[in-house]
């Protein structure tokens, strides 16, 4: 109904691109939508965040985040981050990408499936949340938090 809209007051190009010209990009999000659904998580999977608004997202055991791959855009990371959602990066530019929007370290979670050590010394300094897909990246970590001097929990 939006791209309707959007078409008729010439917000959006109609007809097909040339091979030289790139096609538009537009992106259409009912935020009422996403609020109700992001309501019905937390309901059904507590993040200690829904009782207490100011507690870090992490606080609670369970991040609920975004996906920054699947929604790159500022204004979309900017919307999440109020209504306190985190965010998922698969790479290290996505991790950029989300501080630069102002979600809070605490609350990134760097998912990538294939971690260089470089990534994550960087993410370490960060102080985002890293998920370790596998024992090499748990002994890359190790070494990283060595590097650093920094102490695992073993």
């Amino acid at each position: 109904r939006e791209w309707i809209c959007a078409i008729k007051k010439g917000l959006l190009p109609t007809g097909e691109s040339g091979i030289d010209t790139p096609p538009p990009v537009a992106q259409f999000f009912d935020w009422g939508i996403l609020r109700s659904q992001v309501k019905d998580l937390r309901s059904a999977f507590p993040d200690g965040h829904a009782e207490d608004q100011s507690a870090p997202l992490s606080q609670g055991g369970v991040v609920h985040t975004l996906a920054v791959k699947a929604n790159p855009f500022s204004k979309t990371l900017q919307k999440t981050r109020e209504m306190h959602l985190g965010a998922e990066c698969a790479s290290i530019v996505e991790v950029s990408q989300a501080l630069q929007q102002g979600v809070d370290p605490k609350d990134i979670i760097y998912d990538s499936p294939a971690k260089t050590l470089s990534e994550i010394k960087h993410a370490l300094n960060l102080g985002v949340l890293i998920n370790l897909d596998n024992f090499a990246e748990l002994r890359k970590t190790k070494h990283a938090m060595h590097s650093l001097g920094l102490h695992s929990s073993e």
